[in-house]
C-alpha cells in the first residue's frame, strides 16, 4: 500500500549520466517526483524534462528535498558525499529500494543505499550506507556489505559473505559462502570467487585469481 501514496518530498539526483536513469526508475517505483539533477558538465540542460543544475548551491531550500547520489564509482560516491556533508550537514539521503526488491527479515540497510529492481536479499543481512545493488543481484543470509560497496547486475553472494569498504563485485560475478572480500577490491565480471581476497586487489576468472594490486582511486568501470 505504501507505493500508492505520492512522496511528499521531491528527489534531487546528484549526477546526470546513465546511472541517473537507473535512479529515476527506482524513484518512480516509490512514487517520488524528480525535482532536478546536479551535474556541472551538463548545467542548463534538461533530463527527463527536469532541469540540470551546476551545483547543490543552486538549489534553494535544500532542507525541502531528498537527495540521491547517482555516481556509480564507489570511491567517487564516497568522496562526493564527504564533501557534501561538510557543506550541508543536514542534507537528507534516504534509502531507495525498488518496489520489486525482496528484503528478508532482520536485514538492516543504511542511508543513501540504492537497491535496484528484482534484487533478492535474504535474512539477517547487513548493508551499509551508500551501497549500490544492481538489478537482479542476490545476497545470501548473514552477509555483510560495508559502506560504499556495490554489486553489479545479476551478481550472487552466498551466505555469510563479507564485502569490504568501496569494493565492487561486477556484473554476473558469484561468491561462495563464507568468503571475505577486503576493502577497495574489484572482482571482475562473471567471475567465481571461492577464497578470501585481501585489500586493494583486482581479481577475476573462474575460479577468480588476483591479477594485480590497485589503488583506491583507480577506475574500474572502464
Amino acid at each position: 500500500m505504501k507505493n500508492l501514496l505520492k512522496k511528499s518530498r521531491q528527489l534531487v539526483v546528484i549526477g546526470a549520466g546513465g546511472h541517473a536513469s537507473n535512479i529515476v526508475n527506482v524513484a518512480a517505483s516509490l512514487n517520488y517526483s524528480i525535482f532536478g539533477f546536479i551535474d556541472s558538465d551538463k548545467a542548463s540542460q534538461t533530463l527527463f524534462g527536469r532541469p540540470i543544475f551546476s551545483d547543490l548551491k543552486d538549489i534553494v531550500a535544500l532542507e525541502n528535498y531528498d537527495f540521491c547520489l547517482a555516481l556509480g564509482d564507489n570511491y567517487q560516491r564516497e568522496k562526493y558525499f564527504l564533501k557534501t556533508l561538510k557543506m550541508f550537514p543536514n542534507i537528507m539521503f534516504p534509502t531507495l529500494i525498488h518496489s520489486t526488491a525482496s528484503i528478508g527479515p532482520y536485514t538492516k540497510i543504511g542511508a543513501g543505499t540504492v537497491i535496484m529492481p528484482n534484487t533478492i536479499i535474504s535474512t539477517n543481512v547487513s548493508i551499509g550506507s551508500f551501497c549500490l545493488l544492481g538489478n537482479q543481484s542476490c545476497v545470501g543470509h548473514d552477509s555483510i556489505l560495508y559502506d560504499f560497496s556495490s554489486l553489479g547486475p545479476a551478481t550472487t553472494l552466498s551466505g555469510n559473505v563479507t564485502v569490504g569498504l568501496r569494493s565492487a563485485i561486477a556484473l554476473g560475478a558469484k561468491i561462495r559462502e563464507k568468503v571475505r572480500v577486503g576493502n577497495d577490491v574489484v572482482l571482475g565480471p562473471n567471475s567465481f570467487l571461492n577464497h578470501d581476497l585481501p585489500n586493494n586487489v583486482l581479481a577475476f576468472g573462474s575460479p577468480a585469481v588476483i591479477k594485480k594490486a590497485r589503488k583506491i582511486k583507480d577506475r574500474y568501470l572502464r
